[in-house]
């Protein structure tokens, strides 16, 4: 008999739109030439798990690709905004990491990008894919040159949809 493949998809429906996107790497491990490869693999299992478990409770599109994990808000989200709920998970998720690093003997560092503007979500070849602009911008938001520590990037135009938070600093990087 043919086995079902299990979906790419949790959450909401797939939808086009503005949203926000919360990309999610890990970009670093400090640890010596004595780390085992088991060791190592059970650091990036703990974080996956965390991320994921962070992302599944905002009941939000997920797609994985390799260590990098995004989840997906939708235009659905109007009070609180797509962009409130990324950010809000977003935190978190930072809170969950320092609690794990606690633990560790050498901290994973994980880099949270985040993105707002128009987007759709589709299952392409058979996997959830997230496209447009929100997209993108976190992927060039991930991919600035800052040192490999755990952070937290978005753009203005993400804070403009996060009413919330007030007093945010000058920005880290301008993206041309």
């Amino acid at each position: 008999p043919k086995r079902s493949r299990p979906t790419a998809t949790i959450g909401p429906p797939q939808f086009s739109g503005i949203g926000t996107v919360l990309i999610s790497h890990l970009v670093g491990l400090d640890f010596g030439s004595d780390a085992a490869p088991g060791t190592l693999a059970a650091i990036y299992n703990r974080v996956f798990e965390c991320v994921t478990r962070h992302l599944m409770e905002s009941d939000v599109l997920i797609a994985h690709s390799g260590d990098v994990i995004a989840g997906c808000w939708g235009p659905i989200h109007t009070v609180p905004s797509h962009a409130s709920l990324a950010f809000v998970c977003g935190k978190r998720i930072l809170r969950s990491i320092a609690a794990i690093n606690r633990d560790l003997d050498f901290p994973a560092h994980v880099r949270l990008a985040l993105g707002t503007g128009q987007m759709t979500t589709a299952a392409i070849a058979q996997r959830l894919q997230c496209v447009g602009i929100a997209p993108s911008t976190a992927n060039r938001l991930a991919d600035v040159n800052l040192p490999k520590r755990t952070s937290m990037l978005y753009t203005r135009e993400t804070l403009d949809h996060v009413p919330e938070v007030r007093n945010i600093s000058a920005p880290v990087s301008r993206i041309q």
